[in-house]
């Protein structure tokens, strides 16, 4: 095959694979992605010990759960998503678990080497939608 028509067959062919690729996204959810916050721990920070992660996750189905991961990797969830937060409330009057979308995870960093390190929280409806919240690259410091 001459080499201009190569390289239109490589075209043709690279762009049936991207049609493929960007019409075949499906989801398996339903309903609408949750959102929220993280109030204590700010990217930059210095964290040492045991560290309290709070914040806030709503969704209009509800929070199923919130997770804490470090460097991608999973490292726990809570599913005690009910701390009362009147504040939401006020903000967000037409959802109606807002008023109780408080969550609290402990983060012990003597688990974690020290050093630089992304934390992601990220929440989960009860629908099966998934949002990362927030992402912070923090450093852990060495145990004392």
């Amino acid at each position: 095959m001459p080499m201009s028509r190569r390289v239109v067959a490589m075209f043709w062919a690279t762009l049936a694979l991207m049609s493929l690729a960007t019409t075949s996204c499906t989801s398996s959810h339903s309903g609408k992605l949750p959102f929220g916050a993280v109030d204590t721990v700010r990217s930059g920070s210095t964290l040492e010990g045991i560290v309290p992660v709070v914040g806030w996750a709503a969704s209009e189905e509800g929070v199923q759960r919130v997770c804490l991961y470090v460097d991608r990797l999973l490292l726990t969830c809570t599913e005690d998503v009910h701390g009362l937060r009147p504040d939401v409330a006020k903000v967000y009057p037409g959802v109606a678990s807002a008023g109780s979308s408080g969550w609290k995870i402990q983060l012990d960093t003597t688990t974690i080497s020290p050093g630089r390190h992304d934390l992601v929280v990220q929440a989960v409806s009860a629908s099966g939608a998934t949002r990362d919240l927030v992402e912070l690259a923090v450093t852990v410091a060495p145990p004392q």
